[in-house]
């Protein structure tokens, strides 16, 4: 999938081997073409339908003055039941000149 979007283009894919019973991959690559290009990738494995286990990599080519970003992380996904998922992760900047860390909880409801 590509589009354009004003001076912004995105191309995204994805492709899964998740099947009927929930476990497979799900592997995704997105990249946004603009003043500052992203590549942002993920493989994720789900060991059934309600719980799965992510690496993330993100990299930002900054424009001139601004500092490139390549970012490495982990998420976890719990579906507690059709409607409550938590979610957590944790994601570190493995080429700044400084240290970033982030760490997230959240949790989601479908109504």
């Amino acid at each position: 999938l590509s589009g354009l979007v004003g001076s912004e283009m995105c191309i995204r894919d994805s492709y899964t081997t998740v099947g009927k019973d929930g476990k497979g991959w799900d592997f995704m690559a997105e990249y946004i073409a603009e003043s500052n290009d992203v590549f942002y990738g993920s493989a994720r494995y789900f060991f059934n339908k309600g719980f799965s286990v992510a690496g993330l990599f993100t990299y930002s080519d900054a424009p001139d003055g601004f500092v490139n970003e390549k970012a490495v992380g982990v998420a976890l996904d719990y579906w507690v039941n059709e409607q409550f998922s938590i979610s957590a992760s944790y994601e570190t900047d493995i080429d700044g000149e400084e240290s970033s860390d982030v760490a997230s909880l959240s949790a989601s409801y479908r109504f």
